[in-house]
């Protein structure tokens, strides 16, 4: 197992959906029908994540398990697996924990600077630990702590990009914002990042959120590594957009780094127009909110003209992967997409045989 968190196209045992239920900000969304459109998102995301590896379901409560297996009906049981565990919403990438180097780090969630009620989604982490430690008993388990270590500060998965290598990429904004008493530099954010995850680098960017971003301006809407060397990250060609001043300063970021790290960069255009929700708020509709499974990534689409373009153009970057684009639009309405919504757990968190 490495010293530091493996890249999420490295080879991964199973990733986790919270489903959404009438407790989190998902009940006006959600019917009595089959047929409402978030379920039929999370029910279409889940079958395909399980063509490639196991699927990890969250459930709220026993009645809410057997509904979502009613809704899982196409996946073959031993893909799937569901656990009851309370949450307030369904953003597990943000609360879920983090595993490398044979322990387990709790984020410390806050709901990004303690903008919602959280008190279930902070317990998430170990809550999920101690199921999955009881499912995979040892010697299956990889995991020597019983118990998570707690991080300095608050922490979201989608602030942090790995690349499998002992780098991480994140915003130092969104740091900032969403830990409002951290008085600490970019340079000593670094730092205690790179001792945090036994990193060699911590690289950052420093933006604000996309418009309609209520994270404070996560990385994985912003800039992803695809390999060890190469990122990809969002860019605007329209100045009047309402992104294009965020987007520039990126880029310009993105550009330093590169030069000083020896990085390859490869914008990917975003929307052009501005996408709105069903309440005509401003949605952060991004291209970069992917998720890596085995052997394959899901693109989150948004039926839109660029939609076409943006699928095409990953389909070229990784041509070792089979990109499979989801239509993401009915969970943008909430302000996330894909890689919000999942957490992966890396292979190497489970012992192989023999081992």
């Amino acid at each position: 197992m490495p010293l530091y968190p493996s890249a999420e196209w490295a080879l991964q045992s199973a990733t986790v959906v919270v489903w959404p239920h009438p407790q989190s900000d998902w009940a006006p969304y959600l019917s009595n029908s089959q047929d409402n459109a978030i379920e039929q998102l999370y029910r279409h995301l889940c079958e395909q994540i399980a063509i490639y590896q196991q699927v990890i379901v969250i459930a709220y409560d026993a009645t809410h398990q057997q509904h979502i297996r009613s809704q899982c009906r196409a996946i073959a049981e031993d893909r799937l697996t569901i656990f009851i565990i309370k949450t307030n919403d369904t953003w597990v990438r943000d609360f879920g924990p983090q595993y490398f180097a044979k322990q387990g780090l709790d984020l410390q969630f806050n709901a990004w600077g303690n903008q919602y009620p959280c008190s279930l989604d902070t317990a998430f982490a170990e809550n999920f630990h101690q199921q999955l430690c009881a499912t995979n008993t040892a010697p299956y388990m990889n995991i020597t702590a019983e118990t998570l270590t707690p991080s300095r500060w608050t922490l979201e998965g989608g602030n942090l990009e790995f690349n499998g290598a002992g780098m991480v990429l994140f915003n130092y904004h969104c740091v900032l914002r969403n830990n409002p008493q951290l008085n600490l530099s970019e340079e000593q954010v670094s730092q205690q990042l790179c001792q945090q995850f036994s990193l060699q680098r911590a690289l950052s960017v420093d933006v604000p959120a996309l418009a309609g971003d209520d994270t404070g301006g996560h990385i994985d809407t912003l800039a992803r590594f695809i390999d060890e060397k190469h990122i990809v990250y969002a860019k605007m060609h329209q100045s009047e957009h309402a992104d294009a001043i965020t987007l520039d300063k990126l880029e310009q970021d993105l550009k330093e780094l590169a030069a000083i790290h020896d990085l390859q960069l490869t914008a990917v255009n975003t929307t052009v127009t501005s996408l709105y929700n069903a309440t005509n708020n401003i949605v952060p509709a991004s291209y970069l909110n992917f998720l890596f499974i085995n052997n394959a990534l899901l693109l989150p689409l948004y039926n839109l003209g660029s939609d076409a373009a943006v699928l095409a153009q990953f389909q070229q970057l990784l041509p070792r992967h089979k990109i499979i684009g989801i239509d993401a639009s009915a969970l943008i309405e909430q302000f996330g997409s894909i890689h919000c919504a999942t957490l992966h757990l890396a292979a190497d968190i489970f012992k192989m045989e023999g081992t």
